[in-house]
């Protein structure tokens, strides 16, 4: 949500452009400031729920149907929605656009399965190429170590993900492959790290939840301030925003998901359907703004309407078309992947079981 309206309002021409406009200038840099933080809850949150899912499916098969079936999950969980929104930039781009090699580019493999954080007309894109290399190897443990090794599985690529992060100030020649470069890579691990602590029992948590509440804020107005100090000609870099983005948003996750388990704190409904639309909010806000703007620069009567105007507009367009998408495209595809990966799953384990392929252990 927060990077939706963040996009919305800097659509306009960016702080540049709005500094004609006071009122919505300040508005565009409040937005900007903070908006991005919300690529690094997602980073962590996902984190989060992976790993549990990973500690579940182990205790429930045995590891190569497991991993199995949750690499077939994330699958059909992700590209469907990310494969119609491309086709859609595509689409407005090829229509309206005069970039052919951009097209091209488009439709090439790495940009197809995600192996590339380089992607042409839907930027907001790139975290996606983030979160497909943490399935993978989320998958590849399971299959490999057995249950009781997940976590530590986990805790050895966090170290390797760490090493090649800092090995560049060290040594010459590192691999400068994309995701082995990113330091928000690491907001990932901080979301294992939370579902590893919270597999213990509530009460050996004492008053870290409530420190973790005050103390994740304060972290992060810090780093709004230095962000907002930075605007319109910088902003954090990489490193900065694990710290004060991804940290703080890791510990205020730890401490609601406590205070949730021990019923302090009570989620309302709302809420739970907004999570439900998330990823369409995130990856439709993109066509939206595009077809806007194509539908602006159509004829010079539609050119009207402060900027302030057409950001809201494109965001209640978003919010409209976000449970639409959910419905007609997420929800038939999580159902079909869930078939399929259960039905495959249950052939690996039959084979397991009766002597083909990989002998039971």
């Amino acid at each position: 949500m927060s990077v939706m309206l963040m996009h919305c309002a800097t659509n306009q021409g960016g702080l540049a452009a709005a500094t004609s406009a006071p009122a919505f200038y300040w508005i565009t840099r409040t937005l900007a400031a903070g908006g991005g933080a919300g690529v690094d809850v997602f980073f962590v949150i996902s984190g989060f729920v992976i790993t549990s899912v990973g500690m579940r499916a182990h205790s429930a098969r045995r590891r190569l149907a497991a991993g199995l079936e949750f690499v077939l999950r994330r699958i059909f969980r992700m590209f469907p929605l990310y494969w119609a929104a491309l086709a859609s930039m595509v689409a407005l781009a090829a229509a309206f656009g005069d970039t052919r090699a951009e097209l091209a580019v488009a439709w090439q493999l790495p940009v197809l399965a995600l192996a590339t954080d380089q992607i042409p007309f839907l930027a907001p894109a790139w975290t996606l190429a983030f979160e497909v290399w943490f399935y993978a190897g989320t998958g590849l443990i399971i299959c490999l170590l057995p249950g009781r090794y997940f976590l530590v599985g986990l805790g050895a690529w966090a170290t390797a993900q760490s090493l090649f992060l800092i090995a560049p100030w060290l040594v010459e020649n590192v691999p400068d492959f994309y995701a082995l470069r990113q330091p928000q890579l690491l907001n990932f691990f901080l979301g294992c790290a939370i579902a590893a602590v919270l597999s213990r029992r509530p009460a050996k948590h004492g008053k870290l939840p409530r420190i973790a509440l005050v103390a994740g804020p304060i972290l992060f107005a810090l780093g709004y301030v230095r962000c907002f100090a930075l605007l319109p000609t910088g902003s954090l870099d990489h490193w900065q925003r694990l710290a004060f983005y991804g940290i703080p948003a890791a510990l205020v996750l730890y401490a609601l998901l406590l205070l949730e388990q021990t019923r302090s704190i009570h989620v309302p409904g709302w809420l739970y359907r907004l999570g439900d639309w998330s990823y369409s909010i995130y990856l439709w806000h993109y066509p939206v703004m595009a077809a806007s703007f194509v539908f602006l620069s159509w004829h010079p009567a539609f050119r009207i309407g402060p900027p302030l105007v057409v950001a809201a507009v494109n965001a209640l367009l978003t919010l409209v078309m976000a449970p639409l998408s959910f419905w007609m495209i997420e929800r038939p595809f999580n159902r079909l992947g869930s078939f399929c990966s259960r039905w495959a799953a249950a052939g690996r384990q039959h084979g397991v079981e009766t002597g083909v392929g990989e002998p039971v252990r």
